[in-house]
């Protein structure tokens, strides 16, 4: 019975290596990540009140990139409980002051404010809305069910010389109908939102068409307004190979679709006679157009994958999950009888061919069936993922922000943070049965609930899932023979 003990110890640790192997070995796509863009923080020596018929509003502007507003944060307090506080966005007229209706809102409690006379920040989410490329808006507050200077919401402010050049304050004493503007004042704001532009991840292989050629692939995101989603990307963003410092254009072709997409840029021998394989290249997404926005990624070592296009086979899938995660919709499949493999269905395989011109030719094995990109109608997807696929949403803005700022101290991406601390949690748990005398069964037992949450949480590919599943199933049955042997 020692032995057995002992061999299923080993085997937990086992089970530990896979669950770890797998986890980190996958590639890191992060899309973007909420952050402050425009903000006054500097001198808070006012207030004001704010109820019933009384609203306040900070007017700011973007800079020269666009991106999205999903939560404003201010400094504020309470007298009494005042009720529902509303904070929305609006546009702004001629003269600069709140205008038409609320472009997007949120809610919080104004009664549960602090009552400290300093104030507090508080971030209030809002429907996340993209907002364009140096162009004001208005953030207005409201506390309707307030009654008086005694009960509202207080919204503290720069009262002496407000340094905030992008806007000011803004009052209204009729619901929002006329307002009063004081140009020398400020509200305390923080204005919080994503990119609308973004290279998540590239690799290069080569091979492709013919000996010593190149093929760089990327994922990307791009939905940036006000082009997107009706105007035509390739006339207004190229995908670039550059230098490694970023000042030379080695290559370039039309940015083909809008959204999270894959995308390429592919060079022949000759072209790519000059490139020297595990260079820091850099690929960009780049708009041509006034404020010319760009984002790129610098490939690592690691990208380079050689002649082996089974690695781009991988690639192309694993994109192809993190893709239809992000919308919502299934972008591969298993062939049914054979082998079971997996493969691109027809929504799949549409976005793939496009993004990588001769995909299906080269490697046909990675699709269901032909795609047939005359004529097809694909489907009309939403960006459901900001209200219910991401692990930022599912676990919070308070816990994702916190992954993500140690994430960017150690270089990783705060999904990665998140999953590691699961696993270390389950670790230490096993460990502790074990040490403990527990039966090593209970140990790999303990991984599925564990599994199956950082699965839920959006931290674990569902793929990991079924892989831990299939190894539990295999020592339990491998047990169950020992053990009559």
């Amino acid at each position: 019975m020692g032995k057995l003990t002992k061999g299923f110890r080993l085997a937990a640790i086992l089970l530990l290596s896979v669950i770890a192997s797998l986890l980190f070995a996958a590639p890191v796509m992060a899309l973007p990540t909420a952050r402050v863009w425009e903000n006054c923080t500097a001198t808070a020596d006012n207030v004001t009140h704010i109820w019933n018929v009384n609203w306040a509003s900070q007017t700011f502007t973007t800079g020269t990139e666009a991106h999205t507003i999903s939560q404003v944060r201010l400094l504020l307090y309470r007298e009494g409980a005042p009720g529902t506080v509303t904070v929305s966005i609006k546009k702004v007229n001629g003269s600069g002051a709140p205008d038409g209706a609320d472009l997007t809102s949120g809610t919080t409690n104004g009664s549960i404010l602090t009552t400290t006379t300093t104030g507090e920040w508080y971030g209030i989410d809002l429907t996340p809305y993209s907002l364009s490329a140096s162009t004001q808006y208005a953030i207005v507050v409201r506390a309707q069910a307030g009654t008086g200077t005694t009960v509202d919401v207080n919204w503290r402010m720069d009262g002496s010389a407000g340094a905030y050049t992008g806007g000011s304050e803004w009052n209204s004493a009729n619901s929002g109908i006329s307002w009063t503007a004081d140009t020398d004042d400020d509200y305390m704001f923080q204005v919080w939102g994503e990119s609308l532009l973004e290279v998540t991840g590239a690799q290069v292989f080569r091979g492709y068409y013919e000996p010593n050629d190149m093929l760089f692939v990327l994922q990307y995101y791009n939905t940036y307004v006000p082009y997107y989603p009706n105007a035509d990307p390739a006339s207004y963003f190229t995908i670039q190979l550059r230098s490694t410092n970023g000042a030379t254009v080695i290559a370039q072709t039309t940015c083909r679709a809008w959204g999270n997409k894959p995308g390429s840029i592919y060079l022949s021998a000759d072209s790519a006679a000059g490139l020297t394989t595990g260079s820091a290249y850099r690929i960009y997404v780049y708009g041509d157009f006034t404020g010319t926005p760009s984002k790129y990624y610098s490939l690592q070592s690691t990208d380079w994958r050689g002649t082996d296009l089974t690695f781009l086979d991988q690639w192309v899938l694993t994109t192809a999950r993190n893709i239809g995660d992000y919308y919502s919709t299934d972008m591969t499949t298993f062939l049914v009888g054979g082998t079971g493999q997996e493969v691109l269905n027809t929504e799949g395989g549409v976005v793939f061919s496009i993004g990588i011109p001769g995909l299906e030719q080269i490697r046909p094995n990675l699709f269901e069936l032909t795609s047939g990109i005359e004529g097809y109608a694909p489907t009309d997807w939403t960006h459901a993922f900001v209200a219910e696929t991401t692990w930022q949403t599912q676990l919070g803005t308070t816990a994702s922000t916190a992954l993500t700022a140690v994430g960017s101290f150690f270089g990783i991406d705060g999904k990665a943070v998140g999953a590691f601390l699961l696993m270390a949690c389950y670790l230490a748990l096993a460990l502790v049965v074990v040490m403990a005398g527990g039966d090593a069964t209970i140990a790999i037992i303990l991984a599925v609930p564990f599994v199956l949450l950082g699965a839920w949480m959006r931290l674990i590919d569902i793929a990991i899932v079924a892989v831990v599943a299939s190894v539990a199933v295999l020592l339990f049955i491998y047990r169950f023979w020992w053990s009559r042997t």
